[in-house]
């Protein structure tokens, strides 16, 4: 830590004069922890804290406590970004640096706040928990500007570029796996021989698992995780390579690259795209946009429209999660090939490819509609499923009618079947109302009774029901049944004692929040 702080503190006249810092990042983590917490205090500097990043609240922080340093991950920056654009320039007229680790920058987005605040220097660091945070800071001067790279080594930290299947070093320019070598390095994995046999070698290097390069200047660039390397007939290629050529394109918001296991190359790059509202885009333009860019073989083979790319806190790319979505739809074009249930008209994905074919079950089936199905309800909100053929499976979207009475009883009940809902006769149709939805409920009547001090009164049904009407609540309008449900749930809890009273009218309710 002492090497952190020396080396921090030497970049600045005095860390403890004029410079002020924002602390926006979770100081439980390693960036924020060893940053501001065990670093900078420790030498006097100036430090802002929030309890949490809202880019308008960072927009008047920086403005009224003349903010010069901002320490971000790429989420942070991106939203600084857009905010900027739309914001007078005095607001960032202290600012002087701003400094992004935890995942790379794309060169898109590092133009974009470039062009937007030029007045402000903007660097790039790397580390690792297993480093203590220490690793490489950012360095620009007015001849060498570097956005790009992640900077230079620290004092005392040693770092090679390692050919993962030979093993030889590499000289400058070449990729290879990072190994770093530093007093800041970890001894090794609390209770685990396994992983830290296999992290830490020939005693003292780590193996950080990212594939790098230095340039002849000594600066680093991080290219990408070795793990997530897409092999293609032999090939290697980056996924962070064709992303960043994907948002380079004026009609690409946001985009990844995963790999898609293939019989005849191994696996094929397939692309996530977040395309610009009311634009013509197609999944062709896009190959053929980056065909144009790159070598044959590291062409994008297939390419999804999606709404989102997920991400991590810190902005680094849930991998994982877009392999989940592409085995779903791969799964769903599946059941449609075999003519067993029509895809609803919500899977607005283009033609696709078909993985190695396997025998679908019945259960398989029933399986991923059921997830389909509560996967878009959470998206839109949606609390009640109907099943009749008059009653839209789904009560505020345009739905697929095509399915079967019998296929969406099958679906519906295997949701009700895990206890995620029940069913209810609304007006002699079959529906179900989804459970999540009547703690919501719950909670809102929690609130009603709190806000009026409520908490040991006596009240009827009818009185509830009018009283959180009158404050413009969700519950207006939502019939007794599923408000008798919301407040059983709480009975259930102790929240509350239901009694009957002479008539249905006279039903009541003791509250004991």
């Amino acid at each position: 830590m002492e090497l952190f702080v020396r080396f921090e503190a030497s970049q600045y006249e005095h860390p403890g004069s004029s410079n002020v810092y924002l602390a926006a990042l979770p100081l439980c983590h390693i960036y924020g922890l060893s940053l501001f917490v065990m670093g900078l205090l420790s030498v006097g500097s100036t430090i802002v804290v929030m309890r949490r990043f809202d880019v308008s609240d960072v927009v008047d922080v920086i403005e009224r406590f003349k903010i010069t340093h901002f320490p971000v991950v790429p989420p942070m920056l991106m939203a600084l970004t857009k905010k900027a654009k739309g914001v007078c320039g005095e607001a960032f007229r202290s600012l002087k640096q701003v400094s992004s680790g935890a995942a790379p920058l794309s060169r898109k987005f590092i133009e974009d706040f470039v062009g937007t605040l030029p007045h402000v220097d903007l660097i790039q660091g790397y580390g690792m928990t297993e480093s203590t945070a220490v690793g490489t800071r950012g360095f620009n001067t007015q001849k060498l500007r570097k956005y790009s790279s992640v900077g230079l080594l620290a004092p005392n930290m040693q770092a090679r570029v390692v050919d993962w299947s030979s093993g030889s070093f590499l000289p400058p320019g070449n990729r290879g796996e990072l190994w770093i070598q530093g007093p800041g390095v970890m001894k090794g994995y609390l209770n685990n021989p396994e992983a830290t046999e296999m992290t830490i070698v020939e005693k003292s290097w780590l193996r950080t698992g990212d594939i790098a390069y230095f340039d002849e200047d000594g600066y680093l660039f991080i290219v990408d995780r070795m793990k997530e390397i897409i092999k293609y007939k032999g090939f290697q290629i980056a996924p962070a390579d064709l992303e960043a050529v994907l948002v380079s394109h004026p009609l690409i918001i946001d985009a990844a690259v995963t790999a898609a296991p293939n019989e005849e190359c191994g696996e094929i790059p397939v692309a996530f795209v977040v395309r610009r509202q009311e634009t013509a885009l197609s999944e062709q333009d896009v190959i053929n946009y980056v065909a144009a860019q790159v070598a044959p073989y590291r062409k994008v083979r297939k390419v999804v429209m999606v709404s989102s790319i997920p991400k991590s806190p810190t902005g680094k790319i849930l991998r994982k999660e877009l392999k989940r979505i592409l085995t779903n739809y791969c799964e769903g074009q599946r059941m449609q090939k075999l003519g067993d249930f029509k895809l609803p008209q919500f899977f607005n994905y283009p033609p696709y490819f078909t993985l190695q074919p396997v025998r679908d079950t019945r259960e398989k089936q029933i399986q991923l509609w059921k997830e389909l199905i509560l996967d878009l309800c959470k998206s839109q909100k949606v609390f009640l499923i109907g099943v009749e053929e008059d009653f839209p499976l789904f009560s505020n979207s345009a739905i697929d009618r095509t399915l079967s009475h019998e296929a969406r009883e099958t679906f519906l009940s295997a949701i009700v079947g895990e206890g995620r809902a029940e069913w209810l006769d609304k007006g002699h149709r079959k529906c179900l109302i989804l459970w999540h939805r009547i703690q919501d409920w719950a909670d809102i009547i929690l609130k009603f009774v709190r806000e009026n001090g409520l908490e040991d009164s006596v009240m009827t049904v009818e009185e509830i029901r009018s009283g959180t009407e009158s404050l413009g609540t969700e519950l207006e309008g939502i019939d007794r049944t599923i408000l008798m449900r919301a407040l059983k749930l709480l009975e259930n809890k102790g929240k509350l004692a239901l009694f009957k009273g002479t008539s249905a009218d006279d039903e009541g309710v003791k509250f004991s929040v």
